[in-house]
C-alpha cells in the first residue's frame, strides 16, 4: 500500500485553529489525530513557519479584542459623561433658582425698608450673594471678579465665606419673621 496524501493546507489551517482556542495544542496532537509522523509535521510546520503564523493570527485576534474592549470602555465612559452633565445641569439648574430666590427675597425685603431700619446692609448683601451664587451656578466663574461689592463686604472672599453670611442672614430672616409675628399675634385675622 502507498502512502496517503497529506493535504497540507488544511492540516496547517486546522493546527492553527485548534492552536487559537487552546494555545496548549501541539503538533504531536494533530500528528496523532491525522496519523501522520511527528516528525514529518514537525519539520512541515518547521519549514512553513507554522508557529510564526500562529503568533501573527494570535497578534491581529488580540488586537481585535482590545478594540472590541476599549470600544466597550469608551462607550461606558461616554454614558458616565452624558449623566454627569446632565446632573451638573440638574444641579446648575436648582442652584440658579435658589440664587434667583434669594435675590427675590432680598429685593422685597429691600422695597419693604424703613429709612430708619439699619437692615439694609443685610438686605444688599442677600441681594449680592443671590447674584453671586447665580453666577457660579451657571457657570460663569469668570465673571466672579464683576461681583457687587456691598458695604461692608471684602473683596476676595471664598464661596464658604458667602454660605457662611447666607447661614447668618437665614437666622436674621427667622428672627425677623418671629418677632413680626410676635408684634402681630394680638391682630385678628383678615
Amino acid at each position: 500500500m502507498g502512502k496517503a496524501l497529506v493535504n497540507w493546507a488544511k492540516l496547517k489551517e486546522e493546527y492553527i485553529a485548534c492552536k487559537l482556542l487552546d494555545p496548549t495544542y501541539t503538533i504531536k496532537q494533530i500528528s496523532d489525530k491525522h496519523g501522520v509522523g511527528y516528525q514529518v509535521v514537525a519539520g512541515r510546520s518547521t519549514m512553513e513557519g507554522w508557529n510564526k503564523e500562529y503568533k501573527a493570527r494570535q497578534a491581529k485576534e488580540n488586537q481585535r479584542i482590545i478594540q472590541g474592549i476599549n470600544h466597550a470602555l469608551q462607550a461606558g465612559i461616554d454614558r458616565l459623561e452624558d449623566n454627569f452633565i446632565t446632573k451638573e445641569l440638574e444641579i446648575r439648574k436648582r442652584h440658579t433658582f435658589y440664587a434667583r430666590t434669594l435675590q427675590h427675597i432680598s429685593m422685597a425685603k429691600l422695597s419693604q425698608v424703613n429709612i430708619d431700619e439699619l437692615c439694609v446692609k443685610d438686605a444688599l448683601r442677600m441681594y449680592e450673594l443671590g447674584i453671586t451664587h447665580e453666577r457660579m451656578a451657571m457657570g460663569f466663574q469668570d465673571t466672579m471678579n464683576l461681583q457687587l461689592i456691598a458695604p461692608g463686604t471684602k473683596s476676595g472672599e471664598t464661596p464658604e465665606d458667602h454660605i457662611r453670611e447666607y447661614k447668618r442672614l437665614q437666622g436674621l430672616k427667622h428672627l425677623f419673621l418671629n418677632s413680626i409675628e410676635g408684634e402681630y399675634s394680638h391682630v385678628p385675622p383678615g
